[in-house]
């Protein structure tokens, strides 16, 4: 785990390679992956008892073995950034 030094240098290491960066395709794309990969600090992630994740997880296992999901390509399909 990083500590928060650690994190506050990794963040000014990132401003100035932006601030340096005048490629706009670049820029673009930096803009994009944090779009797609910010969670607000508002939104709390999802957390379960043992016995809410064991349940989840039978039915996850079950929807596997009925054959539903998604093929490597369909979910490269629902997520560019994983092209």
């Amino acid at each position: 785990m990083m500590t928060a030094y650690e994190l506050n240098l990794m963040r000014t290491n990132i401003v100035n390679m932006i601030y340096g960066e005048s490629n706009v395709h670049v820029l673009s794309e930096v803009e994009n992956l944090l779009v797609m990969n910010h969670i607000p600090s508002d939104d709390a992630p999802c957390r379960y008892s043992p016995e809410e994740l064991k349940q989840r997880v039978r039915q996850a296992t079950a929807s596997v073995r009925e054959g539903k999901g998604f093929t490597v390509e369909e979910i490269k399909s629902l997520h560019p950034c994983l092209v």
